[in-house]
């Protein structure tokens, strides 16, 4: 009888694992984070605010590092309020943004922001 071969065996099962926990999001949902985020910080990250840092351009392990440090609140977090076509909206902080983000939507956000 042949004995299996263990290593072919782990490298289907980590495919198989990656391709199904791969959780990517729909373009669509991008774009809703993309205009969540463009509220503060100006279109596709060009900030037309003083109070809010541009994202555009940034390098991807910048823009992930500063969400990364919100979301275990080793940056100041203080509320703003978004700009919207009805004028100014509710107040929201980055730490309560960064909580609700995925690892997929970080990168998402930060090679879109890097790109602009």
């Amino acid at each position: 009888m042949n004995k299996p071969n263990y290593q072919f065996v782990l490298t289907m099962l980590f495919s198989a694992v990656f391709l199904l926990c791969d959780s990517s999001f729909a373009a669509t949902d991008l774009q809703v984070l993309i205009k969540q985020c463009n509220s503060c910080h100006g279109p596709n990250g060009h900030t037309e605010r003083g109070d809010v840092p541009a994202l555009a351009g940034k390098p991807v392990s910048e823009i992930k590092a500063a969400i990364a440090q919100f979301y275990y609140f080793e940056r100041h977090c203080p509320n703003k309020r978004p700009r919207t076509e009805k004028g100014t909206g509710s107040s929201t902080n980055m730490c309560s943004i960064a909580s609700t983000l995925s690892d997929e939507e970080v990168a998402a956000l930060a090679q879109f922001y890097n790109s602009h």
